[in-house]
């Protein structure tokens, strides 16, 4: 008596579904600087159910955004914007540092005797709170999407930042005020230290002609933009 076996091998994949694969890849990684607000959403959603746990939805999600440098720079290095990822990088660094240079400022000024409620936080007997770091970090990446890709992907971002201004404010972290100063500091830096997006882009075609003589010339044809 013999027995025989047969080995059961799962279909490959068809030649379409590999291609539209492949589409799919290289889509995301040459995804359309107008695609950032959708892109840096899906990263942050991602992120809230890693956070918003112990305060207040509201507040930890003004928590969360304040990620959103890092959502943006993913993005940009993503789409190979170097130049780009290095002024947000600096934008946001810098951003960050003045602020804290102004909150320690206003802080010493307190313990010297000095009159200085305007930095004081509404919440408790804190004279760091002008001006937002929150808010600054939201801002640096708004103002860095506006002047590097343009006023339309910085809509979403300037949403959120109005979002995290408005958590700090509800959870007596900050008064209005500064959230507004901070804000316009994050903007002001990346006004400063932002330039105009422009992808480069190399094209070599081939060139096929003829001479005096009328004999064949060939050649290939490069043009680079900047």
């Amino acid at each position: 008596m013999t027995t025989s076996t047969t080995k059961i091998t799962p279909p490959l994949p068809s030649k379409r579904k590999i291609i539209q694969t492949l589409k799919a890849k290289k889509y995301i990684l040459s995804a359309n600087p107008t695609e950032l607000p959708l892109i840096l959403l899906i990263l942050l959603i991602l992120c809230l159910p890693l956070n918003l746990k112990a305060k207040s939805d509201f507040e930890r999600l003004g928590d969360v955004l304040t990620l959103a440098p890092v959502g943006v720079l993913i993005v940009s290095v993503g789409i190979k914007d170097y130049e780009g990822a290095l002024q947000l990088t600096a934008g946001s660094l810098l951003t960050q540092g003045i602020i804290e240079v102004v909150k320690r400022s206003f802080e010493l000024a307190h313990k010297n005797g000095h009159s200085i409620a305007f930095a004081k936080r509404p919440c408790c007997d804190d004279y760091k709170g002008m001006p937002s770091g929150h808010a600054g970090g939201a801002f640096s990446a708004a103002g860095f999407v506006f002047y590097r890709y343009g006023w339309k992907p910085a809509l979403p971002l300037i949403g959120l930042g109005i979002l995290t201004d408005a958590s700090r404010v509800y959870a007596h972290k900050h008064s209005i005020w500064q959230v507004l100063v901070g804000s316009a500091i994050g903007w002001g830096v990346a006004w400063g230290l932002t330039t105009r997006y422009k992808p480069r882009k190399l094209l070599i075609t081939p060139e096929i002609s003829t001479d005096i003589a009328g004999k064949g010339v060939y050649g290939l044809q490069v043009a680079y933009t900047w």
